[in-house]
């Protein structure tokens, strides 16, 4: 958001403020990211979730005029100041104001936005089909031309892809986070003198209903950080668990 001061995001029932479920987030002068779990009684200040913080920030900053804050929170929270995220349509409303929230006010006062608001509609078609995914990292000997990529129903390109099976990057099943955080001591190698120049994606459907019609864009997003971790992180299969391990221990496992 083009704003230095606090950005806000609800998820709302209806489209507007009234029941909305509202995350007010900011960057202060130290570069330190902020996220209050905030409900909107009606058409004014939302107040404070009294009975849980659902909303949680990850990291944030400002540049150049920019703030970006990246933050998350569970699909549906049992919080009766929450609004669930649905797999169907999700209304969201936005607004920000210019300065920070005073910090030394009884509720942190946050200025009024004026007309700096909106509303956005989120849809989330595909989660009640999609089974689970897989990245591959190719063998270091692929070489494919960039322009012609394979791609297609898996039984179909078997033999295009056969160097792209050999070791998985990264997994998501049903059931698992959306947002993986590596931890501080560890991150997965991208680009330089990494090996790997190529990987495949590889998405597993459950549609006993056989419904057609829909389109998914499910894919996998990685933020590259500025500096080298001390270990390199890497995952290995065994059977069917795929382990997160670097250094001489396993510090994530997920079941596929």
């Amino acid at each position: 958001m083009k704003t230095t001061g606090w950005i806000g995001l609800g998820i709302s029932p209806a489209g507007g403020m009234p029941g909305a479920d509202i995350a007010l987030g900011w960057v202060d002068q130290t570069g330190t990211a902020y996220i209050q779990d905030r409900y909107a009684c009606s058409y004014s200040r939302p107040i404070m979730d009294k009975n849980e913080v659902n909303w949680i920030v990850l990291q944030g900053r400002e540049v150049n005029g920019w703030t970006a804050i990246q933050f998350k929170r569970m699909f549906d929270t049992c919080d009766s100041m929450d609004v669930p995220i649905t797999f169907g349509t999700n209304k969201l409303i936005f607004a920000y104001g210019l300065v920070d929230p005073d910090l030394s006010q009884p509720n942190n006062d946050i200025t009024y936005h004026g007309n700096r608001r909106g509303s956005r509609i989120l849809p989330l078609p595909n989660l009640d089909i999609v089974h689970h995914l897989l990245l591959y990292e190719c063998d270091s000997t692929t070489d494919f031309h960039d322009t012609i990529l394979p791609e297609g129903l898996c039984d179909k390109i078997d033999t295009q892809v056969g160097m792209c099976i050999a070791n998985i990057a990264l997994g998501w099943a049903v059931g698992g986070n959306f947002i993986v955080e590596y931890p501080k001591e560890a991150g997965y190698p991208l680009g330089a003198n990494f090996s790997v120049a190529y990987y495949m994606i590889q998405v597993h459907y459950n549609n006993p209903q056989g419904i057609s019609n829909r389109v998914d864009s499910s894919g996998v997003r990685f933020f590259l950080g500025n500096t080298l971790r001390h270990h390199s992180a890497e995952s290995r299969t065994v059977q069917r668990r795929l382990i997160l391990s670097y250094g001489s221990d396993s510090s994530l496992y997920r079941n596929l």
